[in-house]
């Protein structure tokens, strides 16, 4: 899986996931999801990024990422669970979408180090 692409089955909640970076040396992927917006209190400090409905097919109403469970994961694990078809890939976020995506993650105090690291290093070292 690559940056940008999105699946659904990573949790009982059925959130959107989306893939921030490409695999490091230890072949983890940073993920995030999408929630509806409102339901956090980072929302509440604006923190967040918005994701209207259009802006993918899967977002029916405002919604945000949810920068707080940011995480990295195993590629090869999401790989294997989506080739049992327990992940269900949806349509990949546009590249404006994914940038606006990974720029919130770098400048959320809420997202750790190691997986802000992991979305600057796939963008070509890139700083926040």
């Amino acid at each position: 899986m690559k940056p940008g692409e999105t699946f659904l089955g990573f949790d009982l909640d059925d959130h959107l996931w989306i893939i921030l970076s490409g695999h490091d040396t230890n072949g983890l992927v940073a993920v995030a999801n999408l929630t509806t917006h409102g339901r956090s209190a980072i929302c509440a400090r604006g923190a967040c990024t918005l994701v209207a409905p259009g802006e993918h097919k899967f977002v029916r109403r405002e919604s945000c990422i949810y920068y707080r469970g940011a995480t990295l994961t195993s590629g090869e694990s999401l790989d294997r669970t989506k080739q049992r078809g327990t992940l269900h890939q949806s349509d990949s976020l546009s590249p404006e979408l994914l940038a606006r995506v990974q720029v919130g993650a770098l400048e959320s105090e809420f997202v750790a180090v190691e997986v802000q690291d992991a979305i600057r290093d796939s963008q070509g070292g890139a700083s926040e």
